[in-house]
C-alpha cells in the first residue's frame, strides 16, 4: 500500500485534534482492529487492546482513531464512542466514522427542497444549525423535490437517508463517506474485475434466499386534486403490472406503488405514463427476483505474492458489481458488494456480503423494525 502509510496500526489522535498528517499520539498496537461499512449503512472502527499497552491510558472517548476502511477509502477518521475492559486484561473499542457528527448537529424545523441531488446536498448543508466541516456532491441530475418537519425528520443524518421523503429515498443513489466529504453517487462502485470463486478466493460461503417477502406484481396510481378541490386516484386498466418472472410462482404478490410525485403540481397522471413508470420500476427494483443474500469469507487475493503484479485485478470494494461462482450451489451470479469488512491490520477484507441490488437504509430499517416486532410477538 503506498508509502505514505507510517504503520498499518490506527493512529491515535486527541479529540480537537485538526492536523491528521501527522502521527498524533502515536499508532496504537491492537490485537484486534476492523472497518465495517455497509452500503448505504453504518460506517464503525472496532478493536482490541491489551489493557497494559502503553498507550491505552490515552485511548479516550470522543478521542479519534484513524484507520484505512479499504483498498480506496484511506485514512479514514472515527471518534471513539465506547471503551470496554474485559476481565483477560483486554479491552473493545468502538468508533463511529467522523460522519456521524451529522446525526449529532440540528436540522431546522422546517425545510423545503427543489432541484437536482447537488442542489438538495448543498441546501441540507444549509440547513444544519451549526457551522459544520461537510463538503457535498452528487452527480444525479434528476430533478426532485422534498419536505422535511422536525416530528419525522429528527437530525440531519435522518435527512441523508433512513427516512421517507430523505434524499436518499426520493433521489436514490449511493453514499460514499470520505471524512467529512459526502457523495451521493449513481453508482459508487464498479464492475470489479476479479471473480470469486469457490477454491480458488471463496473459503466459506453461506447464501440465504429469501422468497417469503418477494413481490411479483405492482399496483400503480397516483392522486391528484382536480379544480374543485377533489382528490381523484389514477390507475391503469387492468390495475395490476406483472414481472416477467409472475409464473415462477403459486400466486400473485401485488405491491401497491404510489406514483403522485412523478407528476408536476398542476399535471393530471396518465394511465400510459403510469403504465410506463411501472414498467421502469419493476425493472429497476427487479420485482419478482428473490432476494439473495450472499455472505462470503474470502482470501484477498490482491494481498498474495503469487497475485501481485495483477493485485489491481483483484480488488473488490463497497457496491461494486462482482461475478460469484460456486459450482456446488449451482451459483453463477453477479451480485454487489452491499457490506465490507476491512482488517486494518492485514490490509485485507476479513470478510464481504454480496446481496440484494437494491436495499435502501430506509427499507433496512423497515425491515429491522418488522424483524424486531415478529421477535417480541414470538417471545410474547
Amino acid at each position: 500500500m503506498g508509502g505514505h502509510r507510517l504503520s498499518k496500526y490506527p493512529i491515535l489522535y486527541k479529540g480537537d485534534a485538526t492536523d491528521f498528517f501527522t502521527l498524533g499520539l502515536g499508532p496504537i498496537q491492537m490485537l484486534k482492529a476492523t472497518v465495517t461499512q455497509e452500503r448505504n449503512g453504518i460506517f464503525i472502527f472496532e478493536g482490541e487492546i491489551l489493557t497494559d499497552s502503553p498507550l491505552f491510558p490515552l485511548v479516550l472517548e470522543n478521542y479519534i482513531i484513524k484507520a484505512d476502511a479499504d483498498h480506496l477509502l484511506k485514512d479514514q477518521r472515527f471518534r471513539i464512542k465506547r471503551i470496554v475492559p474485559n476481565h483477560d486484561g483486554k479491552a473493545e473499542i468502538y468508533a463511529e466514522h467522523v460522519s456521524y457528527l451529522s446525526r449529532e448537529l440540528t436540522i431546522k424545523p422546517e425545510v423545503s427542497i427543489t432541484g437536482s441531488a447537488q442542489t438538495a446536498l448543498s441546501q441540507w448543508k444549509a440547513s444544519i444549525v451549526e457551522p459544520n466541516p461537510f463538503v457535498v456532491d452528487s452527480d444525479i441530475p434528476t430533478s426532485n423535490k422534498t419536505k422535511w418537519r422536525i416530528d419525522k425528520v429528527e437530525n440531519p443524518r435522518m435527512a441523508l437517508g433512513g427516512v421517507e421523503g430523505s434524499i436518499l429515498d426520493v433521489w436514490g443513489g449511493e453514499y460514499r463517506f470520505d471524512n467529512y466529504h459526502i457523495s451521493l453517487l449513481q453508482k459508487r462502485g464498479t464492475t470489479a474485475k476479479t471473480v470469486l470463486a469457490y477454491g480458488r478466493n471463496i473459503t466459506d460461503f453461506e447464501q440465504e434466499r429469501n422468497i417469503a417477502n418477494t413481490y411479483t406484481s405492482i399496483m400503480p396510481y397516483a392522486i391528484y386534486t382536480d379544480d374543485k378541490e377533489n382528490e381523484i386516484v389514477v390507475h391503469i386498466d387492468g390495475y395490476v403490472v406483472d414481472s416477467e418472472h409472475i409464473n415462477k410462482y403459486p400466486n400473485r404478490v401485488v405491491q401497491a406503488v404510489n406514483f403522485s410525485s412523478e407528476f408536476e403540481h398542476d399535471e393530471v397522471p396518465t394511465k400510459a405514463r403510469l403504465l410506463a413508470l411501472a414498467n421502469h420500476y419493476i425493472k429497476a427494483n427487479e420485482i419478482g427476483v428473490p432476494s439473495t443474500s450472499i455472505k462470503v469469507s474470502f482470501v484477498d487475493l490482491s494481498k498474495s505474492p503469487d497475485y501481485a503484479e495483477y493485485a489491481f485485478l483483484e480488488q473488490v470494494n463497497l457496491c461494486d458489481d462482482v461475478r460469484v461462482y460456486y459450482p456446488k450451489l449451482g451459483v453463477n451470479t453477479v451480485a454487489k458488494v452491499i457490506r465490507t469488512v476491512w482488517n486494518v491490520l492485514t490490509e485485507s477484507y476479513d470478510e464481504i456480503e454480496i446481496g440484494q441490488k437494491r436495499m435502501s437504509l430506509a427499507s433496512q430499517m423497515q425491515q429491522q423494525q418488522q424483524a424486531i416486532k415478529e421477535i417480541n410477538t414470538q417471545t410474547n
